[in-house]
């Protein structure tokens, strides 16, 4: 069975997306401003447990999206290595 719902995001994966540098330069974050930061900033984010055609099940997507310019992708991330990555080709 496929779940393609999104998911809400754990206390301890909004502080893993805020300790990534290129989230902390988007967002204007100093080292060490968390998940509270992104939320009071009006953060948008979502998890997806991706599953592909073929073959199967991938991992989790991640996106990650600002309140402003309502034209700007979404920053989008996997997991890679069990370490979450940017992935810039959209």
């Amino acid at each position: 069975m496929t779940d393609n719902a999104p998911h809400a995001l754990t206390d301890g994966e909004w502080e893993e997306l805020a300790g990534i540098e290129a989230v902390r330069e988007a967002w204007g974050l100093e080292p060490g401003e968390g998940r509270a930061m992104l939320k009071e900033c009006g953060t948008y984010a979502v998890r997806f447990d991706f599953i592909s055609g073929s073959p199967g099940y991938v991992g989790p997507l991640y996106l990650l999206k600002g309140d402003g310019d309502p034209t700007c992708h979404p920053l989008h991330f996997i997991r890679k290595d069990g370490e979450l990555v940017l992935e810039e080709d959209w």
